[in-house]
């Protein structure tokens, strides 16, 4: 509950002459002054012979003598009153939601130069380059609070987002609120200054209310409170049309001259049907730009969206390359922040170490491994063939030491290597003993849980069905099947089958092999396009959360179409299951074309957690990529020591950076229990923009870099829907609020509501006086028992007896 603001009082005494029980003034007037002349003529009017000035004096005489009588009678009084003065309050309502920290266009030059005059900018400077809230601030500031002030009346700040609550300086007026609750701000208002001299309520906001009680209904309160409610809107009045930039999908982190690819989708107002050019530039840390990397063209389509643009670039410098996508403002265009994205993507001069195991040489297996030793040089292959005899030379990257036997051990793996494939590998293979498959088995799953990747490609003979119980089982993205499963899948070796995507218009960039979402489709399921399959591994289903990738177009279970490709997460690494072996087809009709870009797109996601982390015992995580403002998030680290166990470590240091002004905080994070060597805390994202987490070797802010993840904080979405000025809802506030209907809310005419640029005339509404008096106690003296009252009357009739007998009138 907001705690009542009462205003200063001081206490002063008045006296004042009253009749205590004397008639309506109307009788007096009407019956008893003409009474007491008709009595007083009809006495004296008799008199004959005496003198007419005598008569005149004593039928005066005659008349004050009743009237003192009377007056008597009416039982006058002396009152002393104590009253307490007061200041009159008026409550400023400003709106602090996330949707004040914009900065409008004001393409009106009458309405900028007379915002600029309201808020005292310079002549050079302009409304635009100032956000709603530091405008607000100053109009207020310099404006509203002297000039009230100064009429004597008690000016009480407010901000309102979620809640109403006190404001103790502008300077603290920062537009960090998730919601616009307008309504409830009036209302707790009203009923906060309920039985206090409220002349009036200023509302100064841009009108979106997106929570709470309706403003109109709020408006309908004051009405009944007889309190005026008088709104000034903020921002640009004018509706303009509007680009906005949206970054689908980037990567956090590429290799060195690696193809990076950004996808992008661009909305507009009230530009349907329109091209626009999409630019990728890359940044400096301080914003400005340093270089275009691509550009393309996108349509805007009769709904206001264009499709998906795909940017495409070779990063060459080796850090943290920070880009920018970005459309072009139209000139009427009002909104600009919109129009560009950021992100920073860490450029590693790492290779993409993989372990290929494979149980005989089968085609898949002969061109895949040939494709990852000549083709990609940003990946180390090292191979295994488990069919081949002893003295057989494994093979592997050139510069490699060929492998001997399989590494089992969980360091060997967490130390060389980022992506493991299987291929159709029997589990009785893969170690020179018992003990060695038990452990090389479980140290491939706990390899894929501290952050790598693994990828299983079905086979004939062993791949998946002969992993059922083993811990490999519990990394694949699907389930195992079923006799009903296998009975389900019919092989037919004859006729081609081609797979169906299971998302065409958002193919997962895995088996995105072109930009075009139709040519792409057309590529994967129609016939004489990718060369077609002919066996299948079945499974009964995705498991939960993982992503199905490709189905098969006419095998189905009690589940659906059969699943042939999927991914999942595994919880820190990821994995993927294959469920046919002739990817190797594919390069009739194209070449290696879509082989190795299907490949290389598939290896590069296994690997990208692992690529992540800057030392191989550290990974840092946030729970999600994007935030809005004031929310928690939950920033959680995992870490090994030399001997990679898990650390015992009592906490673990981590620094939160924000990119826009490059202020770093450290945050401790606290062992996690039941987890060991997991390490977790929760802060406040404050500022909007890009934030970098990170931790060092040493645990210091300038020690050397061990792990990172980058996340963004964003206005909140409610806010960022609309944020244009709703004149509307304003108006017809100020309508209601002061005994209207609400129904000029469309009239610019509206009387309490003003404009940003002319809110000072709102304080012409308050002309009438600051203070008021309210009496306390009254103390009453009666007169008409007094002494000198009764002399008063005596001396009346005796006057009048004094001068009857001079007139010899008695």
């Amino acid at each position: 509950m907001m705690a009542r603001l009462l205003p200063v009082a001081e206490e002063l005494t008045k006296a004042q002459f009253t009749f205590r029980d004397a008639p309506p003034l109307w009788v007096v007037a009407l019956l008893i002054v003409p009474a007491v002349a008709i009595v007083v003529a009809a006495v004296y009017g008799l008199e004959k012979g005496a003198p007419r000035r005598d008569v005149i004096r004593l039928a005066i005489l005659r008349m004050l003598a009743l009237a003192c009588l009377i007056a008597i009678f009416f039982r006058p009084a002396l009152e002393r009153i104590r009253y307490r003065t007061q200041k009159s309050i008026v409550p400023i309502l400003l709106d602090n939601s996330a949707s004040m920290r914009r900065a409008d266009a004001y393409r009106d030059d009458a309405e900028r130069r007379a915002l600029s005059k309201a808020a005292d900018l310079a002549e050079a400077d302009s409304p635009s380059n100032h956000t709603r809230a530091d405008l607000v601030s100053r109009v207020v500031g310099k404006h509203i609070v002297p000039q009230l002030t100064d009429l004597g009346f008690d000016v009480q700040l407010f901000q309102f987002a979620d809640d109403l609550s006190s404001l103790s300086s502008l300077s603290a007026l920062s537009g960090t609120g998730d919601r616009t609750r307008l309504g409830e701000a009036i209302a707790r208002s009203v009923e906060d200054h309920r039985g206090l001299n409220v002349p009036g309520i200023l509302v100064f906001s841009d009108g979106r209310s997106n929570d709470g009680r309706d403003p109109r209904d709020a408006a309908r309160l004051a009405a009944q409170d007889l309190v005026p409610v008088y709104t000034i809107g903020v921002g640009d009045p004018t509706a303009p049309s509007n680009l906005a930039i949206e970054i689908v999908e980037a990567p956090e982190v590429a290799l060195q001259n690696d193809e990076v690819v950004i996808t992008a989708r661009v909305t507009g107002t009230g530009v349907d049907g329109e091209r626009v050019l999409v630019i990728l530039t890359s940044e400096e840390a301080d914003g400005t730009e340093s270089e275009t990397l691509a550009t393309a063209e996108s349509s805007i389509g009769p709904g206001g969206t264009s499709g998906r643009v795909t940017l495409r670039f070779s990063p060459r410098q080796i850090g943290e390359l920070r880009v920018a996508v970005k459309v072009q403002p139209r000139p009427d265009e009002a909104l600009t922040d919109d129009n560009i994205e950021r992100r920073t993507i860490r450029v590693k001069p790492e290779k993409i170490r993989v372990l290929f195991i494979e149980g005989y040489p089968r085609w898949e297996y002969r061109y895949l491994k040939n494709a990852l030793l000549r083709a990609d040089e940003n990946i180390l292959l090292h191979c295994y063939l488990t069919a081949a005899d002893r003295d057989f030379p494994q093979e592997c990257t050139k510069g490699l030491t060929p492998l001997k036997r399989i590494p089992t051990d969980r360091r060997s793996l967490l130390e060389n290597y980022d992506v493991i494939l299987f291929g159709d590998v029997p589990p009785d293979r893969l170690g020179e003993g018992r003990e060695d498959r038990e452990e090389f088995l479980k140290s491939v799953k706990e390899f894929v849980q501290r952050g790598g990747g693994f990828l299983m490609i079905a086979g004939e003979i062993d791949s998946p069905r002969s992993y059922a119980g083993t811990p490999i089982q519990e990394l694949l993205p699907v389930e195992l099947p079923g006799p009903e499963d296998e009975a389900a899948a019919v092989l037919d070796r004859v006729n081609e089958f081609e797979p169906r995507l299971e998302t065409p218009t958002q193919p997962h960039d895995i088996v995105r092999l072109e930009d075009d979402v139709e040519q792409n489709r057309r590529l994967w399921e129609a016939k004489n396009n990718l060369r077609g399959q002919l066996w299948f591994a079945p499974v009964k289903k995705a498991k939960p959360g993982a992503e199905v990738l490709l189905r098969h177009p006419d095998a189905r279970n009690r589940y659906g179409n059969m699943i042939l490709a999927a991914v999942t997460f595994v919880p820190e690494g990821r994995s993927m299951f294959l469920g046919f072996d002739s990817t190797w087809r594919w390069r009739f009709q194209y070449g290696d074309r879509y082989f190795e870009k299907f490949w290389r797109r598939a290896i590069r996601y296994l690997a990208l957690n692992r690529l992540k982390s800057g030392d191989r015992r550290f990974t840092l995580a946030v729970e999600r990529n994007i935030f809005e403002l004031k929310d928690r998030a939950v920033l959680e680290a995992r870490v090994l020591d030399e001997s990679f166990q898990p650390a015992t470590k009592a906490r673990q240091e981590a620094f939160v950076r924000t990119l826009r002004t490059g202020n770093t905080v450290p945050v401790s994070l606290e062992p996690v229990g039941g987890e060991p060597g997991t390490f977790r805390a929760a802060f406040q994202v404050a500022e909007e923009g890009r934030y970098q987490a990170f931790l060092t070797e040493d645990g210091s802010e300038s020690g050397k870099r061990v792990a990172s993840v980058e996340f963004e904080a964003r206005l909140p979405d409610r806010e960022n829907r609309d944020p244009m000025l709703d004149a509307a809802t304003l108006r017809a506030v100020a309508a209601i609020a002061t005994g209207g209907t609400g129904a000029v809310e469309n009239s610019i005419q509206t009387p309490n509501y003003f404009p940003l640029s002319r809110a000072s005339d709102v304080v012409k509404r308050f002309r009438g006086g600051g203070q008021v008096e309210i009496p306390e106690a009254s103390e009453v003296r009666d007169l008409w028992d007094r002494w000198e009252v009764i002399a008063l009357l005596v001396l009346i009739l005796a006057l009048e007896w004094w001068l009857r007998k001079r007139s010899q009138l008695l």
